[in-house]
């Protein structure tokens, strides 16, 4: 093997390692319990908690439990919640959505399983979900 293409091996290995670790570090700030609300309906109200890439969240009755999947290098970073248990019709079913942080605040937009993924975070494309994080 030439230097060159043991360099090139190299740096691959670490940049594949450096994704990894990015990707688990990014997933990892999830990690947690947080209050989650619409920014036009602040009755709407969701308990969420993320823990090692999978999320419960309840509203009143409603409950929802499955897996999370973020990616970071989209813009807007995307995330799919892959509905696994819930007490209606979505089981196995995938809300695919987009996020970014403000602060210490996750804002999303997370369409009904099955709805095309928004692309921007503007008025037009949907409400927007603002997550803060629960004190312990």
């Amino acid at each position: 093997m030439s230097n060159t293409t043991r360099t090139l091996t190299l740096l691959l290995l670490g940049f594949l390692a450096l994704s990894t670790y990015v990707a688990c570090d990014e997933a990892s700030r999830f990690d947690g319990r947080w209050r989650a609300e619409y920014t036009t309906s602040p009755s709407s109200v969701y308990e969420m908690e993320f823990s090692g890439g999978r999320f419960h969240a309840v509203q009143g009755e409603q409950w929802y439990k499955g897996e999370i999947v973020i990616d970071t290098e989209a813009d807007p970073a995307r995330f799919d919640f892959i509905i696994r248990e819930c007490d209606c019709n979505h089981v196995d079913k995938t809300s695919t959505g987009i996020f970014r942080w403000v602060g210490d605040v996750i804002e999303i937009r997370a369409p009904e399983p099955g709805d095309p993924r928004p692309t921007e975070f503007d008025e037009e494309s949907g409400e927007t979900m603002r997550l803060v994080r629960e004190s312990d």
